[in-house]
């Protein structure tokens, strides 16, 4: 538990730093961006030192991570003594007016993050789905002093996938001192933590700035993260209550996986549609999941751009320029997110806004829209140079397609859907929920729509209809329900109110474009574009919906007894949100099923794998971070590359069929790919010594491992289960049936014969250990110096563990 409570006071120091940054960014939100200021604190001093190791400034490392925080407390100060401290006294007078808000907002980041702990330590295992590739991109970050990070599983060459994310999770590892097996966990909870801060923040700010009494406030910061985090949808409420009428509500995947295949693509196969209860219950720290804090800190910000427009131009750029660097972050995170983001930004400042005229409109917008598309693409500029986006270029096109000179670049990243559609009953096992609620709204809102506005409806639905008819698509009738939420939302006087029809027509929107089109992949179905569209969709629709519910109740007032009353309304309201919290419910109970394990997510290795949890130990202490060990390849969703994975050292090739999907754009490295499949295989099967050497010398080879896996990869190639390294290696571990190798191949260090470099290095250094301590620049790893100078430095001193084992240095 001490980690957790390190890892918590990170996240508070972090807030409490880029409070005075949060304020000014937020200063026309009600709660002057408090809600919000853990956010934006923690991605802008991770950027800051993603920046810095990205252009070779500074590498990363623990020193570099407080170096960032300090830095951003001194701009903080320097903030706060503008205006001959008028801003600090601001800030006095918040904090004194509101203690009662800020103790709230405390108490309820504590208890989502340590209540989230506790259910973590029930199953801390990183194993199963994707966890395992998600664990080793941490481990990479942790050990990357600059950008991008090596790709464990493909040694020689860095990431090319959207590793921001756990690049933040690193920098708070590093920062409170969390090892990497807790530290996976641990992000997980605060992840949630502060996502569902950011949630709050935004229903009380919107709630608040539409002038609402109290109980409108709480009620839209409480239906903000229940919508969002908390709800089920039909089918596991279903399936939870046959499972638990069953006696089966201790399986976990009984009660939820079902309900994250509901979407049936029979012809080219099955569809996820995940939301985010059992993202969070399943525990995978996936970019998806890692971008929810920053996707809904981009809600926040096109709210507060909404409510910047009647304010100064100075503020609308502020505004804008927050705004365009969060839709830089994202992309690095999770790129998918960018477009929903980006359109609901310039939609905000081109439709909710108040405008004259067309001149008014056109000042009012192309600065905003100029300054967020800038910041934008400056936020993200480092990790543009070094990507290669995961697209087959040489993707099959139709003949008349690509004769087209638009159509063909399109053709190339968007495909049309020719199978199969969503059904009705497919639709409302995954949307019911929220379909219902959105009928409410209009249903309050409608009843003062004019009749001309109407029949416009019902004219732009005609040829929705005949395309449901045609297509067989009856998701297609969202297009009605969509163009109502735009017609109502035009119609509206309150800003805040038109960002929440904004939302809404977004949400309903990505759900109907899987029916029509779909983003090309290796996969070459709709499988991620549901996945990925429906889990932005049910975060949007879950914030619109928490502010229409909100602005709706009062108006279905109904008369009793000479009084008007919204009751029934409300009760409905709960009685929808009751039902679907029970495959919450009951996940949460299947997770506690089985004992608290603690929050060492490898723990569980011991048991399944003891000899290469040892192994790996081993090479964590004994080998350097950029040693290459050679370990069996297979299958995805295995205990195949364990010892890259979990030890955090380089193989020749881990799940192959996740770096052919990293590297779809990259013809070269598929053949490369293709090729280590095929050598690792021959390696551990009988070959000339000299072949072997060969390969060993081809991919820098310093270990080889023998265990468990490597036998089993054996069995399924059909050859005897034999060590093919026992008589030409030498063994420097081993533990029953396995043993490591060294292979003899490890280059000699090259020592710097710069003097002014080592001169200047060493001053760095020592300067560093003044400011931070010899222990954690030690821990850091800041320059990796030679054996001989490090006696000269001090480091003799510190253990083995944390001593630098390379041999490069810092040019300034």
């Amino acid at each position: 538990m001490a980690e957790a409570i390190r890892w918590w006071l990170c996240l508070e120091v972090l807030g409490l730093a880029g409070l005075p940054l949060s304020g000014m960014i937020f200063r026309c939100l009600p709660d002057r961006g408090y809600s919000l200021s853990k956010a934006v604190g923690w991605f802008v001093a991770a950027w800051v030192a993603w920046a810095a190791a990205s252009i070779s400034v500074l590498p990363f490392g623990a020193a570099t991570a407080r170096l960032t925080v300090s830095a951003m407390a001194l701009a903080s100060i320097a903030l706060l003594a503008l205006h001959r401290g008028r801003y600090t006294r601001a800030w006095m007078v918040y904090f004194r007016e509101r203690i009662g808000y800020i103790l709230a907002v405390e108490s309820l980041f504590a208890a989502a993050f340590f209540g989230f702990v506790v259910l973590r330590s029930y199953s801390p295992e990183i194993i199963d789905t994707e966890k395992p590739m998600e664990y080793m991109y941490l481990q990479a970050s942790l050990s990357a002093h600059r950008m991008p990070p090596a790709d464990l599983w493909l040694s020689g060459h860095t990431v090319n996938y959207y590793y921001f994310g756990f690049f933040a999770q690193a920098y708070l590892a590093l920062l409170s001192s969390v090892a990497a097996p807790i530290a996976f966990n641990l992000a997980l909870a605060g992840t949630f933590a502060v996502t569902l801060l950011c949630l709050v923040g935004t229903g009380y700010n919107a709630a608040a700035a539409c002038n609402f009494g109290q109980a409108g406030r709480v009620m839209a910061a409480a239906l903000a993260p229940v919508l969002v985090l908390l709800l089920g949808n039909p089918e596991g409420i279903r399936q939870s209550w046959t499972a638990m009428r069953e006696g089966r509500d201790g399986d976990f995947f009984g009660l939820f996986f079902g309900a994250t295949r509901v979407i049936d693509d029979r012809a080219p196969g099955d569809t996820i549609n995940e939301f985010p209860a059992y993202s969070y219950l399943l525990g995978d720290l996936h970019p998806h999941v890692l971008a929810m804090p920053l996707f809904t800190l981009s809600l926040a910000s096109s709210l507060a751009l909404v409510l910047y427009l009647d304010r100064p131009r100075r503020q609308n750029l502020t505004g804008a320029a927050a705004t365009g660097a969060l839709i830089g972050w994202l992309y690095m995170t999770n790129s998918w997110d960018v477009p929903v983001i980006a359109v609901i930004a310039a939609g905000g400042v081109l439709l909710v806004g108040s405008y004259y005229n067309l001149t008014t409109r056109a000042r009012a917008t192309v600065p905003v829209l100029s300054v967020l598309a800038v910041m934008a693409a400056l936020a993200c500029l480092p990790f543009l140079i070094n990507f290669e986006a995961p697209v087959d270029r040489n993707a099959q096109i139709p003949p008349w397609v690509a004769d087209i000179p638009v159509l063909r670049t399109l053709g190339r990243y968007v495909a049309p859907v020719w199978w199969e559609r969503t059904d009705a009953r497919e639709f409302l096992r995954m949307w019911g929920i929220q379909f219902a609620m959105t009928l409410l709204v209009l249903l309050a809102y409608g009843r003062r729509i004019v009749v001309r506005k109407l029949l416009i409806v019902l004219i732009l639905a005609v040829p929705a209809l005949v395309a449901v008819v045609v297509l067989d698509a009856p998701v297609l009738l969202l297009v009605p329900l969509i163009l109502f939420c735009v017609l109502l939302g035009i119609g509206e006087g309150s800003p805040v109110v038109r960002w929440a029809f904004l939302l809404a027509a977004a949400g309903w929107g990505l759900v109907l474009v899987p029916e029509l089109v779909y983003l090309r992949d290796v996969f070459e179905n709709r499988m991620n574009t549901v996945f990925k569209f429906y889990y932005q969709a049910w975060q949007i629709l879950g914030v619109a919906l928490a502010v229409l519910l909100t602005a709706s109740l009062p108006r279905l007032s109904i008369s009793f007894r000479g009084h008007r009353t919204a009751a029934p309304s409300v009760v409905f309201v709960l009685c929808l949100l009751l039902v679907s919290l029970i495959p919450t419910v009951g996940g949460v109970r299947a997770r506690a099923e089985g004992g608290m394990d603690g929050l060492d997510g490898t723990a569980f290795l011991r048991t399944r794998d003891a000899e290469a949890y040892a192994a790996a130990a081993w090479l964590r202490r004994n080998t350097a971070a950029s040693d290459v060990v050679l370990e069996a390849t297979g299958a995805a969703y295995s205990l195949y590359a364990r010892l890259a994975t979990y030890a955090g050292r380089p193989t020749v090739l881990g799940w192959a069929n996740h770096e052919r999907q990293w590297h779809a754009g990259q013809p070269e490295l598929l053949a490369e790919i293709a090729r280590r499949e095929a050598d690792v295989r021959r390696l551990y099967g009988p070959m000339p010594s000299g072949e072997q050497q060969k390969l060993f010398r081809r991919y820098d080879i310093k270990y080889v491992y023998y265990g468990q896996m490597e036998r089993q990869l054996q069995s399924e190639l059909g050859k005897a289960q034999r060590d093919p390294f026992a008589d030409l290696l030498e063994a420097v571990w081993r533990d029953g049936d396995s043993v490591l190798y060294q292979t003899f191949t490890r280059r000699q260090p090259t020592t710097s014969h710069n003097p002014s470099a080592q001169s200047v290095t060493r001053i760095a250094q020592q300067h560093l250990r003044f400011l931070f301590g010899p222990a954690s620049f030690g821990s850091c790893s800041l320059w990796h110096v030679p054996a001989c100078q490090r006696t000269e430095l001090g480091i003799v001193g510190i253990p083995r563990r944390h001593r630098p084992a390379a041999s490069w240095h810092l040019v300034w």
